[in-house]
């Protein structure tokens, strides 16, 4: 059975793996900005798109974390939730 805390734990990590590669992404925009990347940063990063609405407050960095944040932890979450599901039916696996 897929436990909430397995959920919390996927969770939490992911929240945390997107939080560092905003991080990542905003430290080396000088690098990447304005090149053929762009478009898989921004697939990278959908915090950055709340970006796109008003990039002047400080408001705006709250919810680019927190939209970054969630993104990731949902799709850590899922992913945990199927590697849980192949393991339960498979009998041999490790």
């Amino acid at each position: 059975m897929f436990t909430r805390l397995t959920a919390l734990t996927a969770g939490l990590t992911g929240a945390a793996t997107g939080i560092a590669v905003l991080v990542v992404v905003f430290a080396l925009a000088a690098h990447w900005y304005a090149t053929p990347i762009s478009p898989l940063i921004l697939l990278l990063t959908p915090g950055s798109l709340v970006g796109f609405f008003n990039p002047t407050t400080e408001l705006w960095w709250v919810l680019v974390v927190a939209v970054q944040a969630a993104s990731y932890a949902l799709v850590a979450i899922v992913i945990a939730a199927a590697v849980h599901r192949v393991r339960r039916r498979s009998p041999n696996a490790v």
